[in-house]
């Protein structure tokens, strides 16, 4: 299917794209030394809170309040209609910013958000994930734009439930408040700000015991293991799609926008209090589009693929790096034969195998995401309490 000199010519953007794939994190300034040093100082906000793993690591949620898991068990059925892209899409959600890691995509709706309002009923944003080489609803979650200590109050009873803000999305003395609700099982519970199973299913992995996440040190390398595959499926995926549209007279995307309809975005988020200029606003908008044509392999089967050097390697770092691939599909068969096994220890040391093949580009690529994810899944005040400096609006990468 991919010709072996084909792929001589693409493997050097494997590299390229490893260190940038999925790092669209909510524009914010990825130089800022006090963010980056942030992640594995213990402010991990939304991102490490533990969970029961018996009664809310997955639906029904058994933990929760039973308002709560009537309420998601209500929101899930309602949206049942809007389960794939094109549903979504039909119904005025936009997708944006593009694959974020333990989010997904966000796909947002304008004229649910015009309002500024929350309705428990009526999400404003849907998240989707591919699972099993599908894009499926995931969750929702619901955002507003209003002063930095807001009143308006959370649509749930859980004390797990809180909002998380991105003031560089808004405009002086405001901030984008933001909550997740989860239809799947999640890593640290229904409303975690960052689910970090979503990278291990689009990876076709299989998801450790929720359980482990109690364990810091290991729920510390579940975190930096999701965020690699994250951006090697993530990478994959893009070599894959620059193929197609290369060697393919498919071109185009999902869809594509109808005339009017960016500026129609443009001029409401401006109405809503958007910070963002016009053609950041387009470029998170076409960050969410996604090439008709492209694939999502499974971990194990893109390990191989990217694996396969030309009969006579061009370079001896060709070489290198293809038995470098070949030795993460061989750590990834351990990583799931642990889970399979409930074994934490031989899961722990094949994670820190995993790390240790990694070149320093990885490993930095894995810190800064972590970093950034982190501070975006928290709130000011919490960036308050623990010296991070406020992100601002430096462009939507």
């Amino acid at each position: 299917m991919y010709r072996r000199r084909e792929f001589s010519r693409l493997l050097p953007l494997i590299f390229a794209t490893l260190s940038i794939a999925a790092v669209s994190v909510n524009a914010q300034d990825q130089h800022n030394a006090s963010m980056h040093d942030s992640a594995h100082s213990g402010h991990h906000g939304h991102l490490g809170q533990a969970v029961s793993c018996t009664d809310l690591a997955s639906p029904p949620w058994a933990g929760l309040p039973s308002y709560d898991r009537a309420k998601i068990k209500d929101l899930e059925d309602s949206l049942a209609s809007l389960g794939t892209p094109a549903d979504a899409r039909a119904a005025g959600f936009l997708p944006a910013l593009g694959e974020i890691p333990g989010m997904g995509q966000h796909y947002v709706s304008l004229k649910l958000s015009m309002n500024n309002d929350v309705d428990v009923d009526k999400p404003n944003n849907l998240l989707f994930a591919n699972i099993e080489g599908e894009d499926q609803l995931v969750g929702a979650a619901y955002l507003f734009m209003d002063k930095v200590n807001t009143t308006k109050e959370i649509p749930f009873e859980s004390e797990l439930a809180a909002w998380h803000d991105h003031p560089q999305f808004a405009g002086p003395g405001q901030t984008l408040h933001m909550l997740h609700v989860w239809f799947i099982e999640s890593s640290n519970g229904p409303f975690a700000g960052l689910n970090f199973w979503l990278p291990f299913k689009t990876a076709g992995m299989d998801v450790p015991n929720p359980c482990w996440m109690a364990d810091e040190e290991v729920a510390d390398k579940i975190r930096r293991v999701s965020v690699a595959f994250a951006q090697f499926t993530g990478a994959i995926r893009y070599l894959l799609s620059r193929e197609s549209t290369t060697s393919s007279s498919k071109e185009g995307a999902d869809f594509e926008y109808r005339e009017g309809e960016i500026e129609t975005v443009i001029d409401g988020t401006r109405q809503v209090g958007s910070a963002l200029n016009d053609s950041e606003i387009e470029r998170a908008l076409m960050a969410g589009v996604r090439d008709a044509a492209a694939t999502t392999l499974p971990l194990l089967e893109g390990l191989i693929f990217v694996s396969q050097l030309p009969e006579k390697p061009l370079t001896p770092e060709g070489e290198a790096d293809s038995k470098r691939f070949l030795k993460f599909h061989e750590i990834a068969m351990q990583l799931n034969a642990a889970v399979r096994d409930d074994n934490k220890f031989a899961w722990s040391e094949a994670a820190d195998r995993w790390i240790e093949n990694s070149n320093e580009e990885e490993k930095e690529s894995i810190r800064r995401t972590l970093n950034e994810l982190t501070n975006n899944q928290m709130s000011s005040e919490e960036r308050d309490a623990a010296g991070i400096e406020q992100p601002t609006n430096t462009g939507v990468n």
